[in-house]
Formats: structure tokens, sequence, C-alpha cells
């Protein structure tokens, strides 16, 4: 999962923040878990 935040970050990382903050409340849990 750490590859995937790493290609959205050079995909784009303003569209990947915008991303996030959508499906934050539903990968929320999942990225706070693995982001620690």
């Amino acid at each position: 999962m750490e590859a995937a935040r790493q290609v959205g970050r050079q995909a784009g990382g303003q569209a990947g923040r915008r991303v996030n903050r959508r499906v934050g409340r539903r990968a929320g849990r999942r990225q706070n878990r693995q982001a620690g």
C-alpha cells in the first residue's frame, strides 16, 4: 500500500489530496493504520 501512496503523489499531489479527502472517511482508517 505504501507504493500506492508514492504513485499517487507522483500521479498528482493535488488530485491525490482531493481524492484522499473524499475517500478519507472510508480509507481514512486504512491510511491511519499504515501511516501510524
